[in-house]
This record gives C-alpha cells, sequence and structure tokens, in this order.
C-alpha cells in the first residue's frame, strides 16, 4: 500500500499499490459523490476507505427508503420535472437517479441496503393499514395463521407487482409485463412469510400473551396492595401457571427455582389488616387475640370521639325525619313501627329532649347497622334497606354538623376513617372465621375475603365495587387460586429419580428472571381487548346519589 492521499471531506485513503493514477482518479470522485462506480475493479477501494460521515450515511438510507417507499417512482417523477425544467432530458436524468440508488446501496453494504428497503416498503404497508385501504390492516389480530398468510400473500403480489412496474424503465409492454409477473411472485412469497415470521418473532419475545386484560387488572390491583404475582397469574395462561406449580413441586424445585408464588395469601392478610386499623408487625397474622384487640382499640377510639358531641336536633335532622315519613306508606306494618321508632329517637323521644346524648346516639347507630346487614341476600327487602340507611345517614349528618359547631372537623374526618377501619375489620373477622385450616393460623384464603364482602354489603353491591376491601378480595379470588391438585403426583415425585433429576428446570420457569421472561407483554398477540363500555350512571345524576347512598349506610362510613 502507498501513501494515504488526503481525500477533501472524506479524510486519508490508502489505495493498492496496483491502482493506475485513473483507478485513483475514479475512486476519488465516487468517494466525493462526483460520479457514480465507473468500475467493477476499483470496489475493493472501499474496504481501504474510513467511515464515511453519519450525514452520508442517512443520505444513503433515504435514497434507498424513499426509492422502495415509492416502488421506484421518486427517481421517475424526478427525472420528469428536472427534463421539464430543461435540466437534461427524462433518460439521462433517469439514469443517474438509478445509478444515485444503486450507489446508496453500495455504500450501505448488502445489509444496510437490504434493512433501508423493507423499512421504506414497510412505511408504505403500515400507512395504507393504518389507513384502512389493506385487507391485512382490517384483519382482526385473532385471524387464523392461514387467513393472514393468505392475504398478505395476495397483498404481497400486488406490491411486488407495483414494484417490478416502477422499476420498469424501458417503456416497453412485455418488460412491464415481465417485471410485473417476477415482482408479484417474489412478492407474494415475501406476503406469505411475513405474517408467519411476525407470528414467530411476538411469540419468540411474549411467549404467552394475557388472555384476558381483566387479568393484567387483578394483577395491578394486587400489585398497590404489595401483593406479588406470578407470570401464569398475570397472563391468565393456564398452562403457564401449572407449569409453575409443578415446577415448585419438584423434589428440589423449591430449592432451585424458588417458588413465585409462596406467601401471597399472608401478603393479602396483611394488606387487609392494614385497611381495617391494624399495624401487622413481622409474622403478625390475623389470629384471634389480634382481632379481638382490633375490634377493642377501634371501638374505644370511636366512642372516645362520639362521647365528646351530643347529637343536636336541628332542623335539617328535622326536615330528613320528615322526608323519611312520607315513605312510610311504601313499607310494611311492621317494617313501619320499626322505622318509626328509630324516627322517635331521632326527634327527641317522648319527653322531646333537644338533643341525644352519645350513648343514645351509638346505641341507635349500632342497631340500624345490624339490621341493615341483615337485609342483605336474596331474601331482604331492599325498600326497607334504604329507608333505614336514609335514617342511619339523617344520625350521621345530624352529628357531622355537631362536630362542625363545635369547631373540629379533624374529629369528622377521624370518626368516618375509623367506622370505615370498623366495617372492614368485621369483614376480615367473618372471612378469616370461613378460611378454615388457614384462617386457624390467622391467614386468609383466596375466596374467603370476597365472600365476606359480599355478605357485608350484598352481592348486587359487591358485583358492582361496594366495598373497601372489595378490590383487594375480588383480585384474590380470580387470580389466586391454586390449580387442582390431589397431592398424589407430589408425594410420589419425593421418591421418583426421573422428577429429582428434572428439578433444575425448576429455575427455567420460576427464578425472577425467568417469571419477567413468561410474563412480559412487549409484543402481546392474540384478540383484542373488548371495547369498554360506559357507564351507565352519570356523573351527578340520581342513581349516583343512590348509589352512594347505598355504599355510606352499608360500609358504615
Amino acid at each position: 500500500m502507498g501513501e494515504p492521499i488526503n481525500v477533501p471531506g472524506y479524510g486519508p485513503v490508502k489505495f493498492p499499490d496496483n491502482y493506475t493514477d485513473a483507478q485513483i482518479g475514479s475512486a476519488i470522485r465516487v468517494l466525493t459523490n462526483q460520479a457514480p462506480t465507473i468500475d467493477s475493479e476499483i470496489d475493493d477501494w472501499r474496504k481501504y476507505a474510513p467511515p464515511r460521515p453519519m450525514m452520508d450515511r442517512a443520505e444513503d438510507v433515504l435514497t434507498r427508503g424513499v426509492s422502495s417507499a415509492s416502488f421506484g417512482l421518486a427517481e421517475k417523477a424526478k427525472a420528469k420535472v428536472h427534463a421539464t425544467l430543461g435540466d437534461g432530458t427524462y433518460d439521462e436524468n433517469l439514469a443517474k437517479y438509478r445509478g444515485q440508488v444503486e450507489e446508496a446501496g453500495k455504500n450501505l453494504g448488502s445489509t444496510g441496503a437490504l434493512t433501508s428497503d423493507v423499512v421504506g416498503g414497510l412505511l408504505t404497508g403500515s400507512t395504507l393499514a393504518r389507513a384502512g385501504v389493506t385487507m391485512v390492516g382490517r384483519l382482526p389480530a385473532a385471524a387464523p395463521l392461514l387467513t393472514k398468510m393468505g392475504i398478505g400473500g395476495l397483498e404481497g403480489s400486488a406490491y411486488g407487482a407495483a414494484h417490478g412496474a416502477g422499476h420498469t424503465d424501458t417503456g416497453k409492454l412485455e418488460d412491464y409485463a415481465k417485471n410485473i409477473l417476477e415482482g408479484a411472485k417474489g412478492g407474494a412469497v415475501v406476503g406469505m412469510a411475513a405474517p408467519a415470521v411476525a407470528q414467530t418473532v411476538q411469540r419468540a419475545i411474549t411467549p404467552f400473551a394475557a388472555a384476558n386484560p381483566a387479568h393484567a387488572d387483578m394483577a395491578g390491583i394486587l400489585d398497590r396492595f404489595g401483593v406479588g404475582t406470578t407470570a401464569g397469574q398475570r397472563t391468565g395462561n393456564a398452562t403457564l401457571r401449572m407449569m409453575e406449580d409443578t415446577m415448585a413441586k419438584l423434589p428440589l424445585g423449591r430449592m432451585i427455582g424458588g417458588n413465585p408464588g409462596a406467601n401471597q395469601m399472608e401478603q393479602v392478610t396483611r394488606a387487609a389488616m392494614q385497611r381495617s386499623g391494624i399495624t401487622p408487625g413481622p409474622g403478625v397474622t390475623a389470629t384471634p387475640d389480634v382481632l379481638a384487640a382490633a375490634h377493642q382499640n377501634l371501638g374505644t377510639a370511636i366512642g372516645g370521639i362520639q362521647a365528646r358531641y351530643p347529637v343536636a336536633i336541628d332542623p335539617p335532622l328535622v326536615n330528613s325525619v320528615a322526608q323519611i315519613m312520607q315513605d312510610l306508606p311504601l313499607l310494611q306494618p311492621g317494617q313501619q313501627g320499626t322505622v318509626r321508632h328509630f324516627l322517635t329517637r331521632l326527634t327527641g323521644g317522648a319527653n322531646g329532649a333537644p338533643m341525644l346524648t352519645p350513648e343514645e346516639a351509638q346505641v341507635t347507630r349500632t342497631q340500624l347497622n345490624r339490621m341493615i346487614r341483615a337485609q342483605n341476600g336474596m331474601n331482604g327487602d331492599k325498600n326497607y334497606q334504604e329507608t333505614l340507611i336514609s335514617v342511619k345517614n339523617a344520625l350521621d349528618g345530624a352529628l357531622e354538623r355537631t362536630i362542625h359547631a363545635g369547631n373540629q372537623p379533624g374529629d369528622v374526618q377521624a370518626l368516618q376513617q375509623l367506622r370505615q377501619q370498623y366495617a372492614n375489620l368485621t369483614s376480615l373477622t367473618d372471612a378469616i372465621a370461613s378460611s378454615q385450616a388457614a384462617g386457624a393460623h390467622g391467614v386468609l384464603t383466596p375466596t374467603a375475603l370476597s365472600a365476606a364482602t359480599a355478605r357485608s354489603v350484598g352481592k348486587g353491591n359487591a358485583a358492582q365495587g361496594v366495598g373497601d376491601l372489595n378490590e383487594l378480595g375480588r383480585a384474590s379470588s380470580g387470580l389466586l387460586r391454586s390449580p387442582p391438585d390431589s397431592g398424589t403426583a407430589t408425594r410420589d415425585s419425593i421418591w421418583d429419580p426421573i422428577k429429582v433429576l428434572a428439578s433444575p428446570a425448576a429455575a427455567l420457569i420460576n427464578r425472577p428472571w425467568a417469571q419477567r421472561y413468561w410474563g412480559n407483554q412487549v409484543m402481546p398477540h392474540g384478540p383484542s381487548p373488548p371495547a369498554a363500555y360506559p357507564s351507565v350512571i352519570g356523573a351527578g345524576t340520581a342513581g349516583e346519589d343512590q348509589f352512594e347512598r347505598a355504599r355510606r349506610g352499608l360500609l358504615g362510613e
């Protein structure tokens, strides 16, 4: 190699010793974009040249991409425009621009040129798909692969034919026919392969797409409550869920791969305890002594606030009582008597006292809550329940006005929070009692909290999201139930040498890095999520007011 020659705008280049001055001059003109490649002999000078400037490479990518995106028509359009403006003939200009495209491909190399061509073609295809012009763009995501391949082949042949026509420069009909046919054949092959390749790539990156958006929603709820979930639970894929469970039950499976679903119900229990006014320390569960102490503490705190405020019988309370009295004829005779009894208390009793003592107010509210809960279930009288809720709301409103009159708004907020915690504690206690063996250790079972919430607020209200613990219970019931297992396979695997040897495979399923891969949704595939329906209860409607009244009354807020 001779001494390097400094090429303006490019840098020093060493040319082979056997190059003549003419060959070096031709190479320099190509390097400085003054001429296309003249002779294939000098193509190997490229490997001796330093990397081309970034802007030049970007220009080459753009040149190839535009040519591909326009099916070769961009060069024809530019040639026509320049010829019209008197800048050379059409044929000369077209040869020049075709040469620039070829030169850009050589500068980029085979890989760079192919990538630029593919990106340009995809840009055209995706633009047409978004505009709803293409058949592939109209196919549902859940369409069978063979259908996608067939439609892709048809559209690919159309693109290929357009590419063949766009790159026919002779103007002869037979050349057009030949190039269109060849382009259609190649385009059909690419169009049929594209859906299969895309699906393969999708499944390689995201092997298990979420079966239902509801699984992701419930996983998000549990995450907010500090409850971990497995990849199988997040995606809703039964096969993956079974694999996780099976691997964790291999003789050495938990030691090698861990158990991503371990301690989930302990986490759910702690989250419910925190919503119920309990701050669980390490290892503390909802055992009877813990629940009893919480009931005592919350009851004392609520009583401590109420004891400071005798409830004034003010005009708003009297008006609320009068409105409730107007609806009494809609109730059964025995129900009318019960409601009148409570309304008489709220208006001072037979003696017409100007206020209710704190003790009278608390006893009245406790009795109302008990009777409201008794109307839950299929046999409950919802009209009667709604009337009792109205009575309780009237009492609560009077107490809040009394506290505000004493210029203590903080006590209103504290009382509401304590009552909510007490209502949650009641549901938690019920759930623990129905959790059988796990409940004996102070731990919930997956469905217990959801069932207890439904018993507390009623199945209909629970289905509409009523209840402070409703989300947690619903997500626990929906995601955390274990796959069916008789226990026989687990017991037998202890002495099975094949399963012992298979234990290391647990790391490929249950280790944290494996869980992140199996559960990722970077490239989801499969059915599109269902459309969201707007709420039938609009903001500020009477329906919303009724819903809010039911929510507050049933939850003890």
